[in-house]
């Protein structure tokens, strides 16, 4: 057999999708303030930083999946499979953590990576549906002679990813990373409900899937964020165009 046969389609797409990730995020970087060597730091952090952020997806599954334990160690590593906001969380640590160590301002090395991330998650997605997981609940539809027998919720989370990418990249110009966290906290949220596989449990005492239960902290962290942001931001207009005396 030869070596690409024998290559997961998920971890070759997903390949495809951090070259795509990068280059874009090389050229966003052109738009900001940073000087060529910040930017090649940048460059070079985003694209390594996605190899401790799939660490972290998959040791994160080994807590929601706990059968995954009675496995030999590395055999865990191959069963537990991915969860993309355990690997989203740690690569946004990573990222953070290595530009403060290289001095480079976060705030537009941000900017520039943004958009990258959906777009990213988007190709990878497409490797999710050549290998069959992630599929979606028993659903029949049929048209035209066409027909469906789940809901095709990783076409769904394409298209809404690819949503996601195109204001981030060519409308939002302002706090571009909360806004990604926060579009794909609703987006991720309602999906989860059309998802047919094995979500695994994290608390089990709430009715929500693991995804749906990061996702709720993510979208309130970001609308915060967010919110905080507009409020400092209409402060510092009023205290620069006080109001006229009656």
């Amino acid at each position: 057999m030869a070596f690409w046969q024998s290559v997961s389609p998920y971890l070759l797409f997903a390949a495809v999708g951090i070259v795509a990730a990068v280059l874009l995020t090389a050229h966003n970087l052109r738009l900001t303030s940073l000087n060529a060597n910040q930017q090649t730091r940048v460059v070079l952090c985003g694209g390594l930083c996605f190899f401790p952020a799939a660490l972290c997806a998959n040791l994160g599954n080994w807590l929601l999946f706990p059968r995954v334990w009675s496995l030999p160690f590395w055999t865990r590593f191959f069963a537990a499979g991915f969860t993309f906001y355990f690997g989203l969380i740690g690569y946004l640590l990573f990222f953070v953590a290595v530009l403060s160590l290289l001095r480079v301002p976060r705030a537009p090395a941000l900017f520039a990576a943004a958009p990258a991330l959906p777009l990213f998650h988007a190709i990878a997605r497409v490797g999710c549906i050549v290998e069959g997981c992630c599929y979606g609940i028993p659903w029949s539809f049929s048209l035209f002679g066409f027909t469906l027998d789940r809901f095709p919720v990783r076409e769904a989370e394409m298209a809404g990813l690819l949503l996601v990418f195109s204001l981030l990249q060519w409308k939002i110009r302002e706090h571009r990373m909360a806004w990604y966290l926060l579009l794909y906290a609703i987006l991720r949220f309602f999906l989860e409900y059309f998802r047919g596989d094995d979500r695994g449990v994290l608390l089990p005492f709430l009715p929500l899937s693991p995804s749906q239960q990061i996702a709720a902290v993510v979208f309130a962290a970001a609308l915060g964020f967010l919110l905080l942001k507009r409020r400092s931001r209409d402060h510092i207009k009023r205290a620069s165009f006080p109001a006229a005396k009656e």
